[in-house]
């Protein structure tokens, strides 16, 4: 990789860091119910396709900088990727100093809402519960949350820069006329 791939990389990925981070400040300053459904299933698309559009714009302004205008879909791939990486790792860290040090107290509230809607879970068989809940509660800890961040997001990463690849590819024009 060229200094011009992973600074062009590390600028976009600290932009999607910076918009990520603001996401979660607003969600909680706002006091945002988090555990309702429908504001996850909403949050999480919008998330997604944020995410995917911004591999994707930076991929077109990569090839339109610095490749002539033509990129190789291995190329557009592994810039998405790159800056995919660069937000993981940083979201992942400020989530756990977040945490661990700002508001420890908000991790320990989330994991009483999760623990109150498995309590409250008809579909859930009453013996099942207490084994549900005594895993859940060894998970929220900002060790592990950071753990976790960074393999699903690292994935997430490469799954959503494999489907922006799929649009960002430019073909050769052909020069021939007929």
């Amino acid at each position: 990789m060229t200094k011009k791939f992973i600074l062009h990389a590390f600028n976009y990925g600290l932009i999607l860091t910076g918009v990520q981070v603001l996401l979660q400040l607003l969600i909680y300053i706002f006091d945002v119910d988090i555990f309702n459904i429908l504001v996850t299933v909403l949050m999480q698309l919008a998330t997604v396709v944020f995410i995917t559009w911004w591999m994707a714009w930076s991929s077109i302004k990569f090839r339109d900088k610095q490749l002539e205008g033509r990129i190789s879909f291995l190329q557009c791939w592994l810039m998405g990727i790159s800056v995919g990486l660069v937000a993981t790792i940083l979201v992942s860290i400020y989530s756990y100093v977040f945490y661990a040090f700002f508001d420890p107290e908000a991790l320990q509230h989330q994991a009483e809402k999760a623990m109150e809607m498995i309590e409250n879970n008809e579909y859930i068989p009453d013996e099942d519960k207490p084994a549900i809940i005594e895993g859940m509660a060894d998970k929220f800890t900002p060790l592990k949350i950071l753990r976790q961040s960074l393999i699903s997001s690292g994935i997430m990463a490469v799954v959503l820069s494999l489907i922006a690849s799929l649009f960002v590819r430019k073909k050769e024009k052909s020069t021939e006329t007929v």
